[in-house]
């Protein structure tokens, strides 16, 4: 009889829309109630009352007294359920009591098999991760519940994973293949007759996410049916989360948001303020973010930066205190357009700047590659299902005519073979074509490298026959040593030049003879050293790195020739500052450097820089035949040569070559 009373008071309570004091007085009377009933009922009804009030306040209150309650009685199941409820209720604004709660139900839930619940709360674990930007703990999340699900042979699981996916994406501003997801999923669940109740989350992360105007008024239908079925069944909660109120606030959202693809501002304000009506009349602070947001996209539309600046200003606040830094994101780009607007170009800018900041810090490259990586295996695994389904399927049918199964057998095989044969004839086609355009383009380049060679040939040669014959001619002895001087340097430029051909002609026909013996490395580079000292610019400082004793089995004509090759090319490109030559000694190898504090290398150039016959450029200074030179030598003499640079900042080629066991150290020199 008591509870009968009770019940009836919280229906006379709810007919009408009292003050907040008054609702905490009436909650308050409800919660005495309720600690006056027998200890089997009072669970029972504080898990009726707290699934059923909407208002957050309210909500806290029954929340906290039916975990108490829960806690005080020992009854696990109703501990799991308390938990659980808590988790949802904190879901969206408060992660660590969230988290808390999480942890305390999980084995509850777990013991009592409502593995569906679960799965629920470690896919809201995982989406508050990457609303808070924890991008790197959401992948493995994601795979440990894939995992999880495979484990536990529950299809939804992996949808809920698909689902934490897609909202990766969306975070990370990868938009259409957010959508792509949460369409997959959506048909997934559709194929296997899912209730509403499970569908509803998907739809709704679809009309927040989706901008295309068709596919928005088709999500917006599926809404509306959800709504008349509940309205049909006289409907009020779905779940934990949704309440028919919330689905008639989402139809609202879609509406508005295809009213805004649209630009069709009076209608958005009609469908935000009847979502603003629910919200007051049911108290669904909940709801507050997402009606704020959708008045903020109306000032960007109608352009009316008076209001839109100081809402994006409380907005702001409300995200970054939830940790929601998708929201924050977006939330920026609309308050510097309209800053923007304004003319307000300084503040502009400064939100500007915030927005790419937080953008940037979010979408690094390397977590994109782990999206891509993880997304290559989501696909592989979605066909690796298909896969086992469709082995299933053909399990479980019966085949009743063994002709019809031969007949079958040999048309596959056909087919196959008929396929086997395109695709060689493919296959062959595409290397042909590709072994055509090689040579093609390797006759192009070859052409374009003779035609630079004539070119470098014919300059120091016409210097040379030019200053010859005018030489003859001139009787001044200061004239006539200028013209000799003039004379000599192009004589030894074109010697290197041809030698360098040569050099080059040797490697690429595998010619080349390597002499091979003992060389002491430090006097090797005081040789070079002392060779190369006098060529530096005035500004430049040649310095040698302290480095221990070594004797390498190797030829040293051509090690002194690649060593001096890179340390021309340092002097050509370093202006000021210095150029350092030195080697240090690894477990097997020897890796010589030389490095420099010049111009550096453009990044574009960096992957081209040691290619055969590549066309010059206004980056080259001279023939631009030393690295290919150096990077054959050194492939001859088993190493390997690669180049670390910054524009502006300096370059250092890095040599290893392999250590025999003819070569030994000795102690440290310097």
């Amino acid at each position: 009889m008591r509870i009968i009373c009770l019940i009836l008071a919280i229906f006379t309570f709810s007919s009408f829309t009292p003050l907040k004091e008054d609702i905490k007085r009436e909650n308050d009377r409800l919660i005495h109630a309720v600690m006056n009933l027998r200890e089997s009922n009072r669970l029972r009804l504080l898990d009726q009352w707290t699934k059923e009030h909407s208002n957050q306040d309210t909500k806290y209150l029954f929340l906290h007294t039916f975990v108490c309650e829960a806690e005080h009685q020992n009854n696990e199941w109703y501990k799991g359920e308390a938990y659980f409820l808590s988790a949802a209720f904190f879901y969206g604004f408060n992660s660590d009591s969230m988290r808390y709660y999480i942890q305390k139900a999980e084995p509850l839930l777990l013991k009592a098999h409502r593995i569906d619940n679960v799965f629920k709360m470690r896919t809201w674990n995982i989406y508050s991760l990457a609303n808070e930007g924890e991008c790197g703990q959401v992948l493995p999340e994601i795979q440990a519940l894939k995992d999880y699900a495979k484990k536990m042979h529950y299809p939804m699981g992996a949808d809920m994973a698909t689902q934490c996916l897609a909202n990766f994406y969306y975070v990370n501003e990868l938009t259409d293949e957010s959508v792509k997801l949460y369409r997959d999923a959506l048909a997934n669940m559709n194929n296997r007759h899912e209730t509403m109740e499970r569908c509803v989350y998907v739809v709704s992360r679809l009309i927040n996410i989706d901008t295309d105007t068709t596919r928005l008024k088709e999500y917006s239908k599926i809404i509306n049916s959800y709504i008349n079925v509940c309205n049909a069944k006289k409907i009020q909660i779905l779940d934990e989360i949704n309440t028919i109120d919330d689905l008639k606030i989402l139809y609202n959202h879609s509406l508005y948001m295809i009213a805004y693809a649209e630009k069709k501002a009076n209608v958005m304000l009609d469908y935000i303020q009847l979502s603003e009506k629910i919200i007051s009349d049911k108290k669904l602070d909940g709801e507050i973010n997402r009606i704020q947001y959708a008045r903020l996209l109306y000032y960007k539309l109608t352009h009316d930066y008076k209001k839109g600046i100081p809402l994006s200003e409380t907005i702001l606040k409300r995200y970054r205190k939830i940790k929601r830094y998708n929201k924050i994101i977006q939330t920026l780009k609309i308050k510097s357009e309209l800053l923007a607007e304004a003319r307000l170009y300084d503040e502009a800018i400064a939100c500007y700047w915030q927005y790419y900041t937080l953008k940037d810090s979010i979408s690094a490259e390397a977590q994109y590659k782990a999206l891509a990586s993880f997304s290559s295996q989501h696909k592989f695994n979605q066909l690796k299902s298909k896969n086992e389904q469709l082995e299933l399927d053909a399990t479980q049918s019966n085949y009743q005519i063994t002709a019809m199964y031969y007949a079958i057998a040999l048309l596959v095989l056909i087919f196959v073979m008929m396929i086997a044969l395109v695709w060689i004839f493919h296959h062959h086609s595409v290397r042909f074509q590709k072994a055509k355009h090689k040579a093609e383009e390797a006759d192009h380049m070859k052409s374009a490298f003779l035609a630079n060679m004539n070119h470098e040939i014919r300059t120091p040669l016409n210097a040379i026959v030019g200053f010859s014959q005018v030489l003859t001619d001139e009787e001044d002895q200061e004239s006539r040593k200028q013209y000799a001087e003039i004379i000599e340097n192009n004589n030894i430029l074109l010697q290197q030049l041809i030698g360098n051909v040569l050099d080059l002609s040797q490697i690429e026909s595998n010619n080349i003879s390597l002499n091979y013996s003992e060389v002491e490395l430090t006097s090797l580079i005081k040789e070079i050293y002392n060779s190369m000292i006098l060529r530096m610019p005035e500004n430049v400082e040649l310095q040698i790195k302290p480095c221990i004793a070594f004797t390498l089995y190797t030829d040293k004509i051509r090690l002194t020739q690649v060593l001096s090759n890179l340390l021309n090319n340092a002097i050509k490109h370093t202006a000021t500052g210095f150029i350092r030559l030195g080697y240090d000694i690894k477990e097997n190898a020897v890796r010589f450097f030389v490095e420099d504090t010049g111009e550096g290398i453009p990044e574009d150039k960096l992957d081209s820089i040691f290619g055969r016959f590549t066309q010059l450029s206004s980056w080259n200074k001279g023939v631009g035949l030393g690295l290919a030179i150096c990077k054959g030598l050194v492939t001859r003499m088993k190493g390997s040569i690669e180049v670390k640079s910054k524009l502006n900042e300096g370059s250092r080629f890095i040599i290893t070559l392999p250590i025999s066991h003819n070569s030994t150290k000795t102690q440290t020199a310097s």
